[in-house]
């Protein structure tokens, strides 16, 4: 996620306003294009020299080196950019600025600022505002925005983690009906991996979370959601390097109204399975749920009182509708992605003997007894099935993570002091957007060894290997950010490679395209990678 300018240009503006009213007196005689010139003059003589660091004594981070013009480090990134961020991070403290072609951010690397970042509170370091300043309060919505997290991990922890704990049938038949939606058993399908892995989970995920009749009633929706989707991201990367006052109308708008239209398709749905008791889990908790007694409710209810809604009211099917449009954004992709690259590498050449093993693995009759739902498994029994099918996957997502990942923005008015393992501490002032890269710590080689690069799995993440901690394998974030799906995540991807594997042998057509860091989420291809799937 990316962004253009900070919030705390707004007081350099009010500033270079009040100097240019002040010097009306002695310009009233000059020509109106000498008072525009003199203006933007002031305005950049403030910019520059009026809004002093919070701690003057400790400076900023670095900048990078080849700053081009208009583009930044652009190109530079976009050729490599785990190696093009982890040279820089071993160049520097492991703290610096980066310019994205007019995007400007500081990339945190080094593990004493990753943990510094992990620690603090939305005071200092805020989720809500760097999104809301992304253009997410349009094409997410606020709801999405100030209480989607809080409304998914009260979900998961307060019912859908217990319950999977003790039966995962639900979602292992979730699972098998999204692979059999995509896959049908009467002949051989040749598919592009990463779009059909997305489908499969994005199907899996309305059947568990909000209910099969979404799909019944709405055929089209898992199309139109992909759509939306994809719009959404291009239109957020288009829009950050433009002033919000450009990028709304210009890219944000028309994906404002696709999510209105596709809320609207939900609403109807949602309140017929409300009115007979049916629904996936986030429907169901939905009806319930105490908005009140959510964490971002009362910065809601202060930032954006016209929008949010009364506390004492239950939410409306058009709310929940809302929220399932957030829940889908987060729930499939990246776990499609993960899951398809997963089999991928599974299926490149040199590691046929990893292939086999796992193979191996999931076809033997206690895995597939386990994946077939067979006396109400835990979600612990299912993964603890597949040992090296999870290793795979967990190694997967070490080398395809986020290139950029937890931006947040600095909102402590005194700024916000990150310290490094080389004793440096830099000051980002008010209004910084700040950023981890996942891929430094993943490429460590202190941490992973000289082959850190290489795609190791049974090695690093086998039953025999020590786990790493969530500083080390950074994927799921950490400290008051790590993700609370990384628990669901895991055991989607680690279910639909193995309801695959039992049912279907898989082989690769043609050329297989290389890893891709370009979108803002995990690694995907450059092009297709069509794979043949023949049942057994």
């Amino acid at each position: 996620f990316l962004h253009h300018s900070s919030m705390g240009g707004n007081s350099v503006a009010v500033a270079a306003a009040a100097a240019a009213i002040g010097l009306s007196v002695a310009t009233d005689a000059l020509p109106t294009p000498y008072l525009v010139l003199l203006a933007i003059l002031v305005f950049l003589l403030v910019a520059r020299f009026g809004a002093p660091s919070p701690d003057s004594r400790l400076p900023p981070p670095p900048p990078l080196a080849w700053d081009l013009p208009m583009l930044g480090h652009a190109l530079g990134y976009k050729a490599n950019p785990p190696g093009f961020l982890a040279a820089n991070a071993a160049a520097t403290h492991g703290v610096f600025t980066l310019n994205l072609a007019g995007f400007t951010t500081t990339i945190v690397s080094d593990p004493t600022a990753i943990r510094a970042v992990a620690v603090a509170g939305p005071d200092a370091l805020s989720l809500r505002q760097a999104v809301g300043d992304f253009g997410f309060n349009r094409v997410l919505g606020p709801l999405n925005v100030f209480l989607g997290s809080d409304v998914h991990r009260a979900v998961l922890k307060g019912g859908l983690y217990p319950a999977i704990g003790v039966d995962a049938t639900p979602l292992l038949r979730a699972t098998r009906a999204g692979v059999a939606a995509y896959l049908p058993l009467g002949g051989t399908t040749t598919l592009d991996a990463l779009p059909a892995f997305r489908r499969v989970l994005l199907h899996a995920s309305i059947t568990l979370f909000v209910g099969e009749r979404v799909l019944v009633e709405c055929p089209p929706f898992i199309e139109e959601y992909i759509v939306f989707q994809d719009r959404l991201e291009e239109a957020i990367a288009k829009a950050v390097v433009l002033p919000a006052w450009l990028a709304g109308p210009l890219h944000l708008a028309a994906v404002e109204r696709d999510r209105a239209a596709l809320v609207e398709r939900l609403r109807g749905p949602i309140a017929t399975m409300w009115a007979e008791g049916e629904g996936g889990w986030w429907v169901k908790a939905l009806k319930t749920l105490d908005r009140s007694r959510l964490p971002g409710y009362h910065d809601f209810q202060s930032t954006a009182p016209t929008a949010c809604p009364p506390p004492n009211n239950p939410f409306t099917a058009a709310d929940a509708a809302e929220f399932v449009i957030g829940l889908l954004f987060a729930s499939h992709k990246n776990p499609g992605i993960g899951a398809g690259q997963t089999l991928l590498q599974l299926l490149t050449p040199g590691y046929e003997d990893t292939a086999a093993a796992v193979t191996a693995e999931v076809r033997s009759p206690a895995a597939v007894a386990m994946h077939a739902g067979d006396g109400t498994p835990s979600d612990s029994a299912v993964l603890e099935s597949t040992p090296k099918l999870n290793a795979c996957v967990l190694e997967t997502l070490r080398l395809c993570s986020h290139a950029i990942g937890g931006v947040r923005k600095v909102v402590d008015p005194r700024g916000f002091e990150v310290p490094t393992s080389a004793g440096t501490t830099y000051t980002l002032p008010r209004g910084t957007y700040l950023g981890i890269t996942h891929m430094g710590p993943h490429l460590d080689t202190a941490v992973w060894g000289v082959n850190a690069s290489d795609w190791r799995p049974f090695e690093r993440f086998g039953s025999d290997a020590e786990q790493p901690d969530d500083y080390k394998f950074t994927t799921f974030s950490h400290g008051v950010h790590r993700c609370p799906g990384r628990r669901l995540a895991v055991l989607q991807m680690s279910a639909v490679l193995a309801v695959l594997l039992q049912q279907f042998e898989v082989e690769v057509v043609g050329p297989m395209s290389e890893v891709s860091f370009e979108k803002a989420t995990l690694a995907q291809r450059a092009g297709p990678c069509l794979l043949r799937f023949t049942p057994r």
